[in-house]
């Protein structure tokens, strides 16, 4: 990982207590750019902000950058391929010079002004700026991010726990005092009266009428004793008789 080289890519992503306006005036204080050129950042396209670095500055880089509130990845740069030494060209047969013609000389057409995309804008102003970066290291796996004097020492609670007492495993937690019992409900009874043992529980007047159903039975009777309720299953068919049949060899 020494050889390697890395670039550092931004794109636009932000650390998630810093809001977008908080992290564009921490940028555009640390790489000393604004209008346009800060603003080309947070674009949603990556962006190139360093190039070629090795991978302990590039960690420090990225320290700094996280403090000032925006996310940056490490992108490794792949080595170029060696490049062949290319042949030398031949040279060219002189050209006899053609005739003139009377043409009108063609119009050129309007060129358009060169613009520069925004990552290389910003790349190289970012290349072009002295960041100031803490001699920042990588701590190894499981090691305490913060020293003990970077500690914040709170100081111990006095809580009074003289009115608290504990149980017995069984009962109640609070004292019968404690309970909340609702006021009992006061019922008008000197209108109801217990019916005497065995007696009826409504008068004749408030028993609901039931009308007797007429049922047409006159089609029914009863058998005579002994009779059958069914007509007799006929008897099943006897097995056939098989045993003069034999099979062919």
């Amino acid at each position: 990982m020494a050889d390697e080289k890395f670039d550092l890519v931004f794109k636009g992503q932000l650390v998630k207590s810093v809001d977008e306006a908080q992290a564009k005036a921490n940028l555009g204080r640390l790489f000393k750019i604004d209008g346009a050129r800060l603003d080309a950042l947070f674009t949603g396209k990556a962006v190139t902000l360093k190039k070629n670095l090795d991978f302990e500055t590039a960690s420090k880089y990225r320290v700094a950058i996280k403090k000032a509130g925006a996310v940056v990845e490490l992108v490794a740069v792949e080595a170029p391929a060696p490049v062949a030494k290319a042949a030398p060209a031949p040279v060219a047969a002189p050209v006899a010079p053609q005739p003139a013609f009377n043409s009108a000389p063609a119009e050129p057409k309007p060129s358009k002004p060169a613009t520069a995309p925004a990552a290389a804008i910003v790349g190289s102003a970012a290349s072009q700026v002295s960041v100031p970066v803490p001699d920042f290291g990588v701590a190894p796996p499981g090691a305490d991010i913060l020293e003990g004097g970077e500690r914040e020492s709170l100081p111990l609670m006095e809580v009074d726990i003289s009115g608290i007492a504990l149980r017995e495993t069984t009962g109640n937690l609070v004292d019968a005092s404690e309970i909340a019992r609702p006021a009992p409900v006061q019922v008008d009874i000197a209108n109801i009266a217990l019916a005497a043992q065995q007696g009826e529980l409504l008068k004749p007047e408030e028993r609901k009428k039931v009308e007797p159903v007429q049922v047409d039975i006159s089609g029914i009777s009863l058998g005579a004793e002994g009779e059958r309720l069914s007509a007799p299953k006929a008897p099943e068919p006897p097995a056939p008789d098989i045993s003069h049949i034999q099979l062919a060899d």
